[in-house]
């Protein structure tokens, strides 16, 4: 990425500058993207990209009400008229009309996007000189890992739309998980099936560590959870039946991947519409959990 900075970066003006630059020129994109969808009648795609160039501007906002509530003014890169994503753009030919995109195509060059901000962030977490600073940007970069690995999902679905693969639900429906023992029940599933691809595969044994850990976490929590709802226990099943219908092409790490994206979607959609304050809790832990495996993986697609 010719966007990070070559010399570390020693003030929060500069920080927060190049932020803004990213995220500004990130929600143009996504704006386009949205238009282009909506004039090809793909509405889901369209309101996606809404959603994404909405909360790319939103986190425009915070940076510079953060930078005015300091009292400091923000210093924005000059980057001679080039777009921070023009690698991207270049590597992917991104610069083929908008409109022309299929939903998947869109989808793919959206999660290019996020994850060069998200490497952009991680990078100056791990250059930073002052605490403050560090600790905002692994924020922004946990925030971007995340989706990231939602966007990927999408991706994944679009793909198999294109060439009407017709196949299973990508996860246990979020909508069913009305209880703690709901939660528990379908995190059981979704970790049991990352154990079993990391079994017999030595290059993941930090996944599989990670992963133990996890299902350890969901044992214990589950002790005072009591029954799950015969409906959750149902999609479970009928989700687990799909795991060994999966595609078994592709390394390890391409699997765990595909798998922590599943869980992580699942588990921000339950957040999302917890019903309760310990499902919210334990949802919230889950979805990190699955972010710290990403970042593991290098959060790449």
């Amino acid at each position: 990425m010719g966007f990070l900075p070559q010399e570390p970066v020693t003030s929060l003006q500069e920080i927060a500058g190049m932020a803004v630059t990213l995220e500004s020129d990130l929600a143009e994109r996504y704006a386009d993207l949205a238009n282009a969808q909506r004039g090809r009648g793909e509405a889901e795609a369209a309101e996606l990209f809404d959603r994404l160039a909405s909360r790319a501007r939103e986190r425009c906002g915070v940076i510079e009400g953060n930078m005015q509530a300091r009292g400091l003014e923000i210093r924005l890169p000059d980057l001679a008229g080039l777009s921070p994503f023009a690698e991207i753009d270049v590597e992917s030919g991104a610069d083929e009309p908008p409109y022309r995109m299929t939903a998947y195509r869109a989808l793919a060059l959206a999660v290019q996007y996020q994850e060069c901000v998200f490497r952009f962030h991680s990078y100056v977490a791990a250059h930073a000189s002052q605490a403050s600073v560090q600790k905002a940007a692994e924020a922004l970069a946990s925030e971007s890992l995340g989706l990231a690995a939602g966007l990927r999902v999408e991706r994944r679905q679009a793909f198999h739309a294109e060439r009407q693969a017709g196949i299973g639900p990508p996860a246990p429906d979020a909508r069913l998980v009305t209880s703690l023992a709901d939660l528990l029940t379908a995190a059981d599933a979704l970790e049991r099936a990352l154990s079993q691809g990391f079994a017999e595969h030595p290059e993941a044994s930090r996944l599989s560590e990670q992963t133990a850990q996890v299902m350890a976490e969901i044992e214990r929590l589950a002790e005072t959870a009591g029954p799950p709802s015969l409906e959750l226990v149902a999609a479970v099943e009928a989700w687990s039946r799909t795991q060994g219908r999966r595609d078994t092409r592709g390394s390890v790490h391409d699997k765990a991947r595909a798998l922590l994206d599943q869980a992580f979607a699942f588990y921000n959609a339950v957040v999302e519409r917890a019903a309760s304050e310990e499902v919210l809790a334990a949802a919230q832990m889950l979805s990190q959990r699955c972010l710290e495996r990403l970042r593991s993986l290098g959060g790449s697609a």
